[in-house]
């Protein structure tokens, strides 16, 4: 198993790969700890599970600011 981390917005997000499929493992503030809830789906390419947490830290953070 692979494991990769990106940061986006001062959160960093954890993925892993097992060899077919790329998973959002966690996504973690990087100075505060704070962790948000990771999409709950696997993905063929690691570009789109990128993608799909940045839209999900991107989407947390705009419904916390209501």
């Amino acid at each position: 198993m692979t494991s990769v981390r990106t940061l986006h917005r001062n959160y960093v997000i954890n993925f892993e790969h097992d060899g077919q499929r790329w998973r959002v493992v966690g996504i973690t503030h990087s100075l505060t700890g704070r962790a948000l809830l990771p999409p709950g789906f696997y993905y063929l390419e690691r570009a789109e599970a990128e993608r799909y947490a940045k839209a999900a830290i991107d989407v947390q953070l705009s419904t916390a600011g209501r």
